[in-house]
């Protein structure tokens, strides 16, 4: 049976053959759909990729508690780190949270509504804002045989 405690990872298997099966899947095309929105994903045939480094990805789920109590579902497509050399394939790590110009849009509202109505922020949770981070030259992913399943993709 599928444990629902937050803040425990799932398996691919678990979160497809359980209950909740669904909003997995929702929560995975939510994903690809933030990929595609902003354009961060270009399918290409594997044909066209044949001499390049493919680096592999996997879906990781998580079930997280929002702020009324309730459940979210939540997936992740990540690359499988260790196929890539330091030094070779890649030479920084960076994760972007938010850019400047986001954040001080941010801060200007908080300060605002604090002054004019009490409010207080607590926190800010950025959804895909990794995703607007820039490479200097493309990466080949393998997808997920997960994105052929929900349609995205053929194989």
């Amino acid at each position: 049976s599928l444990n629902l405690d937050p803040g425990k990872l799932v398996t691919f298997e678990q979160a497809m053959a359980g209950p909740n099966a669904n909003w997995w899947t929702a929560s995975v095309i939510s994903e690809v759909n933030n990929f595609l929105g902003r354009k961060t994903w270009t399918f290409v045939p594997k044909a066209d990729a044949k001499d390049r480094k493919l680096v592999g990805t996997k879906v990781v789920f998580k079930i997280k508690d929002k702020a009324d109590g309730t459940l979210r579902y939540k997936s992740w497509i990540v690359t499988v780190g260790y196929m890539q050399i330091p030094g070779v394939d890649y030479t920084e790590k960076f994760s972007p949270v938010a850019t400047d110009s986001s954040i001080r849009i941010v801060l200007g509202l908080t300060l605002y509504w604090w002054d004019s109505k009490g409010w207080r922020n607590i926190g800010l949770d950025v959804e895909a804002a990794f995703l607007e981070g820039k490479l200097d030259k493309p990466m080949y992913l393998k997808c997920p045989k997960l994105l052929a399943a929900l349609g995205f993709m053929t194989l």
